[in-house]
C-alpha cells in the first residue's frame, strides 16, 4: 500500500530560496539533466528505479503531476538561484498525513558545493510550515554524511542509525 497524504499537495506559489539555491516545480527543460543524473553510478546506488529511458522520460512529467495531485509526494527540482540550472532533485514523500520522508539527489557536477544541506533545510522549513508535517525522516549514508557534518548544518538531529 502506498503511503499518502489524504489531500492533494499544492506546489509552492514561488520557488523556495535561500538566495543560493531554490526548490521549484519540475519543468520540461529539466528533463535532460534529470535523465543524465539517472545514469550516474552514485545516484543509482540509492534508487530502485532503472535509469530513465525514452519511455520513462516521456511519462515523467505526468508522474510528477500525479504525485502532487494524489498527495503521495512533493517532488521538486533543486536549482541554482541565479542561473536556474538544475542542481538536483528533492522530494517530500508522505507516509501519512503528518509524517514524511525527504529524499534527495545532488547531480554529479554540483556535489561538494553545499547543495544538500541548503536544499534539505528549505524542504524541512516548507514541510513543517506549509504541509502540516509533524515528523520528517531523512535517510542518509552515515559514512559520508555524518563525517561531513552537513545534517547538523541543516538543523537536523540524529535519531537513529541503521546499517
Amino acid at each position: 500500500m502506498d503511503a499518502v497524504s489524504s489531500t492533494a499537495i499544492m506546489p509552492p506559489a514561488a520557488p523556495l530560496t535561500d538566495g543560493t539555491f531554490c526548490l521549484r516545480y519540475r519543468r520540461a527543460s529539466d528533463l535532460d539533466a534529470i535523465c543524465a543524473a539517472s545514469h550516474d553510478p552514485e545516484t543509482r546506488r540509492w534508487l530502485d528505479d532503472p535509469p530513465m529511458d525514452a519511455e520513462v522520460r516521456a511519462a515523467s512529467r505526468a508522474r510528477v503531476a500525479e504525485a502532487w495531485r494524489t498527495g503521495r509526494s512533493a517532488p521538486l527540482v533543486i536549482a541554482d538561484s541565479v542561473t536556474d540550472q538544475p542542481a538536483g532533485l528533492i522530494n517530500v514523500q508522505f507516509r501519512d498525513d503528518d509524517v514524511a520522508t525527504i529524499a534527495y539527489s545532488v547531480f554529479p557536477g554540483r556535489r561538494g558545493q553545499g547543495v544538500a544541506p541548503r536544499a534539505v533545510r528549505l524542504a524541512v522549513d516548507w514541510a513543517f510550515s506549509d504541509l502540516g508535517v509533524s515528523e520528517l525522516l531523512l535517510e542518509i549514508d552515515p559514512g559520508t554524511s555524518l563525517r561531513s557534518g552537513w545534517p547538523a548544518s541543516a538543523g537536523l538531529s540524529l535519531l537513529a542509525v541503521w546499517f
